[in-house]
């Protein structure tokens, strides 16, 4: 299951970054609002300053009653970058610009039906989604095992 996400994953992330030849240029991109980074000292953060360009705030973030006070980040202190969160509108336009025509497929057609029509929408992210839901995106995508 694991190989499906992170080939999903890869896939969107390429897609919604076509200037970018390499992933990790489009890695880079992603950086920004709602994107998911791993700190240094292995801690998550998800950036949700969309403004910032040089410092980011990340979660956990600490708040007061008179205020908010938050922890800053700089990009030094990012170890690894996630992305932004893998949504539905994200696997459909990464759908609808592949190589690959839905058009020319009944089977893809019907299998993306599926896909909209099982989507727990109470749960956004692809990770939250059912195993059948992954699959059925993987291989629309192309994952062969």
């Amino acid at each position: 299951m694991n190989k499906e996400l992170e080939f999903i994953r890869k896939a969107v992330i390429m897609a919604c970054h076509p200037e970018c030849k390499d992933y990790g240029k489009a890695l880079e991109k992603e950086l920004g609002y709602q994107c998911l980074v791993i700190l240094k000292d292995n801690s998550a953060g998800i950036i949700f300053d969309y403004w910032s360009k040089c410092r980011f705030k990340l979660k956990p973030a600490r708040f007061t009653l008179m205020g908010r006070e938050l922890k800053y980040y700089e990009r030094k202190f990012i170890r690894k970058i996630m992305g932004r969160p893998i949504t539905l509108d994200r696997i459909l336009r990464t759908i609808i610009q592949g190589e690959r025509s839905l058009a020319t497929s009944a089977a893809d057609l019907k299998v993306l039906l599926h896909i909209i029509y099982d989507w727990d929408y109470d749960s956004s992210t692809l990770q939250e989604q059912t195993e059948e839901i992954i699959l059925s995106i993987s291989k629309l995508l192309g994952y062969e095992k």
